[in-house]
């Protein structure tokens, strides 16, 4: 009968052996020996300089902080970072992880941050939020004004912008509302109480006569809305109050009828950017609110061909 070769040797008690499966059994069953075990691959180990060498050169670890790397490289790298010998530990619970991305997963998953910036957030909502802007999302809603190529992520970016003023079309928030009123002829986003009746429906009340503020506006210390009273330190600050939204009528609301929260807002833009948010969890009228976005985007294209 055939002799079987003899190719595995332990060497703590130096008996060779037929196969690795003989070499693990005499390891796992003989009590001359304290088996160690590789904690990624169950390899067993004799001695503890064996499976540190192990881990080393088959799993890039370093073993000073016990932390695995994708690749040598990578460990090259962190071998030459002065922070190397940190713990790979989660900074809000103190959770020691073996590798980056158990760690980041862990991150993610427990404590809303973001793997690619590495920023923490206060809450998911905000986490959402930062996810579904321009760091992370392309622009692809276009401005539909002829003169301006401008491009957004959302409904709401859009309407900022035309709402501003700054478009190179022309537009401004009192034309957004004049359209929007218009397109909304069912009330599911305007407050009918908050409109002036018009010849074909409502229509969005005049806004408030504000001329220029002048250095008579200085009450001795700011300068002094004389509509709310509220106080700046410059002159030219004053003047943005006084030219923004902020003594408009509230026309738009969160429509309880979709499950929201019946919030209201002085520009679409306002109601547009809560509904995107989910701040009061109406998800599903979000769609409907880029529906009716795009009916006013369209005759904003057809109006602002200029």
């Amino acid at each position: 009968m055939a002799t079987q070769s003899v190719n595995v040797c332990c060497y703590q008690c130096s008996r060779w052996f037929i196969s690795v499966e003989s070499l693990r059994e005499h390891l796992q069953n003989s009590p001359e020996h304290a088996v160690i075990q590789c904690p990624l691959c169950h390899y067993l180990f004799v001695t503890q300089s064996n499976l540190d060498n192990h881990r080393i050169n088959k799993h890039n670890c370093r073993i000073q902080c016990n932390r695995y790397f994708e690749n040598n490289k990578a460990l090259e790298a962190h071998e030459a970072s002065p922070f190397r010998h940190i713990p790979l530990g989660c900074p809000k619970c103190n959770i020691i992880f073996k590798a980056d991305v158990d760690l980041d997963g862990h991150l993610a998953e427990s404590h809303h941050y973001c793997v690619e910036c590495r920023r923490f957030f206060a809450c998911e909502g905000n986490l959402q939020t930062h996810l579904r802007s321009s760091k992370h999302k392309e622009r692809t809603v276009p401005c539909p004004g002829m003169k301006c190529q401008k491009l957004f992520l959302s409904g709401a970016g859009l309407l900022n912008h035309l709402e501003s003023g700054g478009c190179r079309s022309g537009a401004n928030r009192h034309y957004v509302n004049a359209l929007a009123v218009r397109y909304d002829k069912a009330n599911v986003i305007t407050n009918a109480s908050r409109l002036l009746p018009g010849l074909d429906g409502y229509v969005p009340p005049k806004p408030p006569v504000i001329a220029i503020a002048t250095a008579s506006s200085f009450n001795g210390s700011q300068y002094e809305c004389f509509l709310c009273h509220q106080s700046f330190k410059t002159l030219g600050r004053l003047n943005e109050h006084m030219q923004s939204p902020a003594h408009d009528a509230e026309i738009y609301r969160c429509p309880t009828k979709w499950e929201g929260c019946g919030a209201e807002f002085r520009t679409l833009s306002g109601l547009c950017q809560h509904v995107e948010s989910q701040a009061c969890g109406i998800r599903r009228f979000n769609q409907p609110m880029q529906d009716v976005i795009g009916d006013v985007t369209k005759a904003l294209g057809k109006r602002l061909a200029l």
